[in-house]
């Protein structure tokens, strides 16, 4: 919907720059006509260009929304599974840790 909004408002542009050229410029014949069939074919070729830019980011979209992004929830999923993990692992061994340096710490005194 929004691409045809553009597709208009850039004809409606090119064809007001045109008609302006034609008002303002002193050359006639075929160099003017040859200047104005150069810049609409150079207008249509950006046009068609960002419509097909405008597709290429649609289909990029379209693959991180139904493949990259629910990969990453997985694999984040994954990642905080581990860490849970390895808090419990990790968590007496620390406790161990610290009841070992403060028997070490009275031994010194």
């Amino acid at each position: 919907m929004k691409l045809k909004y553009f597709s208009t408002g850039l004809g409606l542009g090119t064809l007001l720059g045109t008609g302006i050229s034609f008002l303002k410029d002193q050359k006639t014949g075929k160099p003017i006509r040859t200047e104005v069939k150069d810049f609409v074919i150079e207008d249509l070729k950006d046009g068609l260009n960002i419509q097909k830019n405008i597709q290429n980011i649609k289909a990029t979209l379209s693959t991180l929304k139904t493949t990259d992004l629910p990969a990453a929830k997985k694999d984040l999923a994954s990642i905080n599974r581990s860490i849970k993990v390895f808090e419990m692992t990790a968590k007496p061994k620390v406790q161990v840790l610290k009841e070992n340096i403060e028997k070490l710490n009275k031994e010194v005194k």
